[in-house]
């Protein structure tokens, strides 16, 4: 993948992101009527819109040019491993894109919700969070037609949320 397309990526993902933080913030402001709102959770609100429209959506045309005849085409990728080989043997590029991409996109999720509440400093909340939403993030990509559903994906977000959490949870106990 081309950094511009990486680029392009990016801003779309801001911006979306940006979008849903703003509808988030309005919305907790109005039923709440708390006028604080907690920055950590902005950022995870913020986080989790960029991830999802990066991953799942991959652009508001996506959501709009749906059809539901569409859906349901792709094929899932089941057997672990097969996907990061074909990708490795392509170019040393792509593999450390996919792989790393995988990881360092779920790094802020394994960070932010320990910090933001304390049950996911337990190890296996925090696994079965990572597992879930990096599923539920695979079942879009299915439902909306918008990537390739792959094991190799889940392994790897999985990887990324527990170093996340693994991280902050050594910085904790060093504190």
């Amino acid at each position: 993948m081309s950094l511009d397309r990486i680029y392009s990526f990016v801003v779309r993902a801001f911006v979306f992101a940006t979008v849903v933080t703003l509808i988030y913030i309005t919305v907790k402001m109005l039923i709440t009527k708390k006028k604080k709102i907690q920055p950590l959770k902005v950022l995870l609100v913020f986080y989790l819109a960029s991830l999802w429209e990066i991953t799942a959506i991959r652009g508001v045309e996506n959501l709009i040019n749906f059809r539901i005849e569409n859906s349901f085409i792709n094929q899932w990728q089941l057997v672990p491993l097969i996907t990061t080989f074909m990708v490795f043997e392509r170019n040393i590029w792509t593999f450390i894109y996919f792989v790393a991409g995988n990881i360092l996109w779920f790094l802020p999720l394994g960070i932010l919700l320990p910090l933001i509440y304390p049950k996911f400093r337990n190890f296996k909340i925090m696994l079965l969070t990572t597992l879930a939403i990096s599923l539920l993030i695979e079942l879009s990509q299915w439902f909306l037609s918008t990537g390739v559903s792959d094991i190799d994906d889940i392994i790897f977000n999985v990887m990324g949320g527990i170093i996340g959490y693994l991280t902050v949870m050594t910085i904790k106990k060093r504190v």
